[in-house]
């Protein structure tokens, strides 16, 4: 099984005004998991993989959301490690 840490954080503003490349695409994301990545990628929490809904839950996909978001406790259970981020 491959190991991933999690995030948990506020969505803040639902407006998607930031950017970041995953896995060579550039995601729009909102202001707030922009502040948060940018704050957590100095930390070294033993994997480099990061679960968080807003990148890996097509949020433009109703049908996707209701079923992903049914297996979020899951994500976050088998975490190595999760992440809590509330701002500023």
């Amino acid at each position: 099984m491959v190991q991933f840490n999690a995030l948990s954080y506020v969505w803040g503003s639902p407006e998607k005004t930031a950017s970041m490349v995953c896995n060579g695409l550039n995601v729009a994301i909102t202001q707030n998991l922009h502040d948060a990545l940018t704050v957590i990628r100095t930390y070294d929490f033993g994997t480099d993989f990061l679960w968080v809904d807003q990148v890996c839950i097509n949020q433009s996909d109703e049908q996707e959301k209701a079923v992903q978001v049914q297996h979020m406790l899951m994500f976050y259970e088998r975490a190595m490690n999760t992440v809590a981020w509330l701002g500023d």
